[in-house]
């Protein structure tokens, strides 16, 4: 776990929770969002049926837990279909790295989700995620990175980054210019 970046090891006195900092925030999506990029870049057009049939089986799978109303499992649910999306590039080091990832991309998903509670219900979260889908099926990479651009983090920067500390002018910057777009 503490290779996932969420603990931290401390010599006799165990490991302690790491407080997710809006720096880290800023690497997380930044990461994430770069590996998918490339993903769908050499991805889409989907040319294996197997690796999209994955797509759509992830996708099912996070509705029924979206059905179910588990928060924790539909959060891993939304996860394995963004990994899904990323498979399709059939490019095993970049699914490898996103996996690597896959706790603080879920920490992230759950700080978004909760953000977006008042707002979204969970089957409207899985619909935003039935239409990426459908972009993706249509095989235009240009209108897949477009719509992964719009799909994103907009709540969680606007309402729930600000509270986090751990800010550094690489973080600032780059939450200036997504606020400004």
């Amino acid at each position: 776990m503490a290779f996932e970046g969420l603990v931290v090891p401390h010599p006799r006195r165990g490991v302690i929770v790491r407080p997710l900092t809006r720096h880290d925030v800023y690497e997380i999506i930044t990461l994430r969002e770069e590996l998918e990029a490339f993903a769908v870049r050499i991805g889409i057009p989907v040319r294996s049926p197997e690796r999209l049939q994955a797509c759509r089986n992830a996708l099912a799978a996070f509705e029924q837990a979206g059905l179910d109303g588990d928060e924790g499992v539909f959060t891993q649910r939304k996860y394995d279909f963004h990994q899904s999306i990323v498979a399709l590039a059939g490019h095993e080091r970049v699914t490898e790295a996103y996996r690597a990832l896959s706790l603080q991309m879920q920490l992230c998903m759950a700080l978004n989700r909760s953000a977006r509670r008042g707002g979204e219900s969970l089957m409207q979260n899985v619909e935003r995620h039935r239409e990426l889908l459908a972009v993706i099926e249509d095989g235009d990479p240009e209108a897949v990175l477009k719509a992964l651009a719009a799909h994103g983090h907009g709540s969680f920067l606007d309402e729930v980054v600000d509270q986090l500390d751990g800010d550094s002018p690489e973080s600032e910057r780059w939450l200036a210019e997504r606020r400004s777009r």
